[in-house]
């Protein structure tokens, strides 16, 4: 009878099947989050998680859930809320990590405020609602006895001890109704402010990482990646500078300043291999979509860590790995859902290395949809700020509110830059104990990369547009110029004054579609002169 009873329809996957494939991702989480027992200070936080992922599905095998699986007829009730009943019957539980399982699988697809509006057991619809659906999944005891009764086994391969096993139910009183022991439990210590263990990281934890495992299990993907443990020598470094030998040796909290080609990536991924935690969670963060763009390309194609392991994560990644495929040669079928999946894997709680924007992160701490999940990932990883000081001060203020959190969680944090300002300098000092690095200019390699000329620059008082006839003097002379205004409209202005003076020109800025944008950064190696704003500085 349980064999034939579905969790999913397409493709057609077992309750069985699915749950065994949920606690084959929890598997891979546990051997590389052990430290999330210490985090979140619950000494028996994986076996909670175990206890959650195996019983998240279990009230599907109500007939009329099957029903819509099997022919589309509507349910109209909520699977996860029978399911959590089933807590009651965990032996061994206090009354809090009861709760914390229930809480878990009753929102592992709806938030409180969803289950709240439509299925309160509170009030006399939602009771009604929650008793006769529950009497409906009783029809079905036999196939419930026989889930449960899979439980010891389950554990054994995948929690890695044994656990007693569920007393058979025998009849619907032994159950707990979890909205009002669970959910509306949460809700008033929230509005009394009168928080609990549940209102903390192992909450937060625990309803994440079942997400994250049912999401992953769903997606075809039965484990997570393991980190990169070899990173030093992937990087095809002949011979490591000073500088990039002791930052690959420093702990903790650093902050680098190397000149520009110094090679101060290769050392914040010495440091990143040196820190990381089991997990190998790295997380390379920069402003702009170009910069992260190229950085995929060089972690992925010179340093050959490869696409399974690296994410990138920004509001354009689809587009960017869907054109990826097409230069592939990729049909656009199959370049699309090549990129929505890639991404949607990234997203999850799968890859060990993702280069994102800083407003990814700061969509986890915002709350979005999935933050528990991004949380839960972040703690214990390695973040890399790259470029730390192009920012301006509010989205500044929001990265040091985030690092202040995440260093909460164990994580570790290595800024870059070329040039700090001081006073970025201490305002990081003030939330994180700092090994500050840099090059040493008695090193005789290192003092010829801090003071070797690497440009020629003239300063010229007043305005770009009085300055004109400098421009058309250099292409007269067949120079290729560039120029780069600080606005849309200075730069419209500048290209009409000075276009017929070159053989070719472009303009490029930020309010061109994707499309012409892309046209026209083909054609810039045929281009005299190219006018535009700090989108060419940052992308070209």
């Amino acid at each position: 009878m349980l064999n034939q009873i579905l969790a999913k329809s397409d493709p057609p996957e077992t309750l069985l099947q699915h749950t065994e494939n949920c606690l084959k991702v929890f598997f891979s989480i546990r051997n590389a989050f052990p430290f999330l027992v210490e985090t979140t200070g619950q000494p028996h936080f994986f076996t909670h998680l175990f206890y959650s992922i195996f019983l998240h599905d279990v009230g599907k095998i109500a007939k009329g859930f099957q029903a819509q699986l099997r022919n589309g007829t509507r349910w109209n009730y909520r699977h996860e809320i029978l399911s959590a009943s089933f807590v009651a019957l965990i032996p061994g539980l206090s009354e809090i990590e009861r709760r914390a399982i229930a809480l878990a699988i009753i929102t592992h697809h709806k938030n409180i405020t969803e289950l709240t509006e439509g299925y309160a057991t509170t009030d006399v619809v939602g009771r009604e609602g929650y008793t006769s659906h529950l009497a409906e999944l009783w029809e079905d005891v036999l196939c419930v006895q026989e889930f449960l009764s899979s439980a010891q086994e389950f554990a054994t391969r995948f929690l890695g001890q044994d656990i007693d096993g569920f007393p058979m139910p025998q009849g619907q009183e032994q159950l707990f109704d979890a909205y009002k022991e669970a959910v509306r439990w949460y809700r008033n210590g929230v509005e009394d402010d009168e928080p609990t263990p549940l209102h903390s990281v192992y909450g937060v934890f625990l309803r994440g990482l079942l997400i994250a495992c049912d999401h992953l299990a769903s997606s075809g993907q039965n484990a997570i990646r393991e980190g990169l443990r070899n990173i030093g020598s992937m990087l095809g470094l002949p011979k490591q500078r000073p500088f990039q030998t002791k930052t690959a040796r420093t702990l903790g909290h650093s902050l680098l300043a190397a000149p520009t080609g110094s090679g101060k990536t290769e050392a914040a991924l010495l440091w990143a291999s040196r820190n990381q935690s089991t997990s190998g969670r790295i997380y390379y963060v920069l402003p702009y979509t170009a910069s992260i763009n190229a950085m995929y390309r060089r972690f992925t194609e010179r340093y050959g860590f490869g696409e399974e392991n690296v994410g990138v994560l920004h509001g354009k990644a689809a587009y960017y790995v869907y054109k990826t495929m097409m230069e592939r040669q990729y049909d656009r079928e199959s370049a699309e859902h090549f990129a929505r999946k890639a991404v949607d894997l990234t997203r999850k709680l799968y890859r060990p290395i993702k280069i994102l924007t800083p407003f990814q992160i700061f969509k986890a701490l915002f709350g979005v949809k999935g933050w528990e999940s991004m949380i839960s990932e972040m703690a214990g990883a390695v973040f890399v700020f790259d470029e730390i000081h192009v920012y301006e001060p509010h989205t500044t203020a929001l990265i040091l509110r985030s690092v202040e959190y995440l260093a909460g969680l164990d994580a570790k944090f290595l800024f870059l830059s070329a040039t700090f300002p001081s006073f970025l300098k201490e305002k990081i000092r003030t939330i994180l104990p700092l090994t500050e690095l840099a090059l040493d200019w008695n090193a005789p390699e290192e003092h010829e990369l801090l003071y070797k000329p690497r440009h020629r620059c003239k300063i010229v008082e007043g305005q770009i547009v009085d300055k004109l006839d400098m421009i058309q003097s250099q292409l007269r002379n067949g120079s290729r110029v560039l120029v780069v205004c600080n606005t849309v409209k200075r730069a419209q202005e500048v290209f009409n004054s000075i276009k017929d003076q070159a053989h070719s020109a472009k303009l490029l800025h930020g309010r061109f579609i994707l499309r012409d944008r892309e046209a026209i950064e083909k054609e810039l190696d045929k281009v005299q002169l190219l006018v535009g704003t700090q989108a060419i500085e940052v992308s070209l």
